[in-house]
């Protein structure tokens, strides 16, 4: 569990150990979709970490900016609350 400025960020595992930010991936496959998984393909590919980071960033972000519609918090206010500037929640909430 991630804690910002009272805010909480969690995450969850599902079946094969990896864990997963933001949504629920299923994971059953129909008989229709046959072939490697996109984690594989991304390992291959030499991006699996990158990309895997990447999202994790994105998600976060994403969390963050809808905890701050739902408590009504401005950037501004934000700013203060983790006692830093304006420009470096901007750099949070866009990675």
């Amino acid at each position: 569990m991630l804690k910002l400025a009272g805010f909480s960020f969690s995450a969850w595992t599902l079946g094969g150990g990896s864990t997963r930010f933001g949504a629920r991936v299923s994971n059953h496959m129909s008989k229709t979709h046959m072939g490697s998984s996109v984690d594989v393909f991304l390992k291959e590919e030499g991006i699996f970490e990158e990309t895997r980071a990447q999202a994790i960033k994105e998600v976060v972000a994403w969390q963050l900016r809808e905890a701050m519609k739902q408590k009504n918090i401005s950037k501004s206010k934000m700013a203060t609350l983790l006692k830093t500037r304006h420009t470096q929640v901007d750099r949070l909430l866009d990675p």
